[in-house]
């Protein structure tokens, strides 16, 4: 995940963003009612996998077989409304 923070800090550092380190990848707020922790959303998945085998085999399961079933159900809409 060290990699892709970097290059992600690298990618956005010259852009209109916002974002100009590391840091700006990730909020932390500790203390009161407000306390959270924001991920930038191109590492949300790449964090969903290291922190849990089942979800990286689940995702990697969906993105794979997403594909196939978008095709089948525009096969079975077209058929249902062309019969």
């Amino acid at each position: 995940m060290d990699a892709l923070v970097d290059e992600l800090s690298e990618q956005y550092r010259n852009s209109d963003n916002g974002i100009k380190s590391k840091l700006d990848l990730f909020v932390v707020r500790k203390g009161g009612l407000s306390q959270r922790t924001w991920i930038h959303p191109d590492l949300v998945v790449e964090f969903g996998r290291w922190l849990d085998s089942k979800f990286t085999i689940l995702y990697d399961q969906t993105i794979f077989y997403l594909p196939y079933f978008l095709i089948e159900r525009s096969l079975l809409m077209f058929h249902l409304q062309h019969s």
